[in-house]
Parts: structure tokens; sequence; C-alpha cells
């Protein structure tokens, strides 16, 4: 997952890599962690996300970095996951 923390990868993908189902892949996953793969890997790409905006990174180009859509779907998920905008959060954390 760390390595394709910059595009999308599916659960089908996941569970091949592994060589194990993908309900197998799931339930093992989730014991292990609390989260479904996909919120974990969500999770993942939004902590680096935020360390890339707390760098300087621009918010666009951060979302673009990480396989979003578009930036202000980036900013919803952002926003809902962090509780915070992304905006709100490069203010708040700025290098002086």
């Amino acid at each position: 997952m760390n390595k394709n923390i910059y595009s999308q990868i599916s659960i089908p993908e996941i569970a091949k890599h592994c060589e194990i189902s993908q309900s197998g892949l799931k339930r093992i996953f989730a014991k292990s962690t609390g989260y479904p793969v996909h919120k974990y890997f969500l999770k993942m790409k939004l902590n680096a996300a935020s360390m890339c905006i707390k760098n300087g990174e621009s918010i666009t180009d951060t979302a673009i970095k990480f396989g979003f859509p578009s930036q202000s779907y980036f900013s919803v998920v952002f926003k809902r996951e962090i509780g915070i905008s992304p905006t709100n959060y490069k203010l708040l954390t700025r290098k002086e």
C-alpha cells in the first residue's frame, strides 16, 4: 500500500498481490488494523497529504499527487476525515 500511495489501488489488486481472497483480506485486515482496507488506505493518503501541505505544497498539487479527481473532492474528504479544511490546516501548520 505504501508503494501505491500516489495511485488508486483496489481491494482485488491487493488481494491478488497477497495471494488471498478478497473476503479473507477484508476480514484479516479489519481484525489487525481496526479499519476496512479502503478506509485505512485513505487515512494513509491523508496523513501523507497533510505532511505535504504542512511543508508548503499547494492543496491542488497535493490533491493531484495523491490521485484525487479534483481539489474540491480532496478538500471535502480531508475535512471529513481530518476535521479541518486543508486551507485551515495549511494556515495552522505553516512554517514561520
